[in-house]
């Protein structure tokens, strides 16, 4: 859907997570799936190599409190055109050996605000598509434990993988990975649920949201 979030602009991706909704409605465009190490100028390099895509308004990277990436961004054209134009040349490319996912953006209620959130990992962008996972063993990292998820036949696209972690930056042995479809929501349930990891059997099921 188009977005319907403010029309400011981030403080330069070091946005607790949480990247700046688009102006104009249709004009935002949500990429997921990157590497961590992926700057936000690489990104913004990238779009510009679209044809159509014009003027890059702005590209906000989400970040965590801490500044890493958390591996998605909002890049924002001038019109919607150009933004179709980006979904359409970019989604499914491979940057940095990884497969971008790349829509249009849904607003600022997809995003979390960087996993250092008090323990409560953001709500799915759409219905079915979160999985919560629980009883991780504290040093467990959100990489370690996307790199699990990717191994599942049928997970596809990790759009995020956000770790709940206490306001000191500390894992609070719990996490919620969003993924672009039901299906493959439902794949990682059946393939994870009880796997051991670090010690631990993991607990594995839809995501209910932050209640």
């Amino acid at each position: 859907r188009e977005d319907r979030g403010p029309s400011s602009k981030s403080n330069g991706g070091a946005n607790n997570g949480v990247a700046a909704a688009p102006a104009e409605p249709g004009t935002g465009v949500f990429v997921g799936n990157m590497a961590w190490e992926t700057t936000g100028d690489e990104l913004a390099a990238l779009v510009a190599t679209v044809p159509g895509a014009g003027v890059i308004v702005s590209c906000e990277l989400a970040c965590s409190k801490a500044g890493r990436s958390l591996g998605r961004a909002v890049v924002e054209l001038t019109t919607p055109d150009a933004a179709a134009a980006v979904i359409a040349g970019l989604n499914e490319y491979e940057l940095t050996g990884r497969r971008l996912l790349v829509r249009e953006d849904r607003g600022p209620s997809s995003k979390s605000n960087g996993g250092a959130n008090n323990g409560v990992a953001a709500a799915p962008a759409e219905p079915g598509t979160g999985v919560f996972v629980g009883n991780m063993a504290w040093e467990t990292t959100g990489d370690e434990l996307a790199a699990l998820v990717a191994t599942v036949p049928g997970a596809g696209v990790i759009v995020s993988c956000e770790l709940a972690c206490s306001k000191a930056g500390r894992s609070l042995g719990r996490a919620v990975v969003e993924l672009t479809t039901p299906d493959a929501a439902a794949a990682v349930i059946a393939g994870l649920n009880e796997y051991e990891l670090t010690g631990r059997r993991l607990l594995v099921r839809e995501d209910r949201g932050p209640s």
